[in-house]
């Protein structure tokens, strides 16, 4: 099966990984290791023949696709987190004080909080905000940049 086929930008090819994730992750309910494994493969090849293309916002992106690969399936399977791609950064909200353990994740990761959004993000070191004036809402940002969402789910627990 090809699943990366209509991605005609490093965007959209992110998104569109996320989305395979949530629904194919071993993890999940209908996910398998193979299927997984098939989705990473395909991946790579499109994110190398994407990767010299200058993508939609005119800059061409030198991101690491293991690194975006890694974070993504370590999130994942997080209980109660939202997780929202908005152009090139991973934010994360649902993030409570309480939940130490999911801070000290996304710390490990490299997320960085922003308080006036009461979010984690993360992105790649070469893509800086050219949202920089202060008071950008998270609406303002996602109709700038796009924005693809999805609810983390818990893993079920058998008793």
């Amino acid at each position: 099966m090809t699943y990366f086929k209509n991605c005609k930008n490093l965007e959209e090819l992110k998104a569109e990984y996320k989305k395979l994730a949530m629904l194919f992750h071993p993890d999940r309910p209908n996910g398998s290791e193979d299927t997984m494994k098939d989705i990473n493969n395909q991946y790579d090849i499109s994110f190398a023949e994407l990767k010299s293309i200058k993508n939609d916002k005119g800059f061409a992106s030198n991101e690491a696709a293991d690194e975006y690969k890694d974070i993504i399936n370590t999130i994942i399977n997080m209980a109660k987190i939202e997780i929202e791609l908005c152009g090139n950064w991973l934010w994360i909200h649902g993030v409570e004080r309480e939940d130490k353990e999911i801070i000290s994740t996304l710390k490990e990761l490299k997320f960085r909080y922003s308080k006036n959004k009461n979010s984690w993000y993360w992105r790649n070191e070469i893509y800086k905000s050219k949202f920089r004036k202060k008071g950008s809402s998270m609406e303002q940002i996602r109709s700038k940049y796009g924005s693809v969402g999805f609810k983390a789910k818990q893993k079920t627990q058998l008793a």
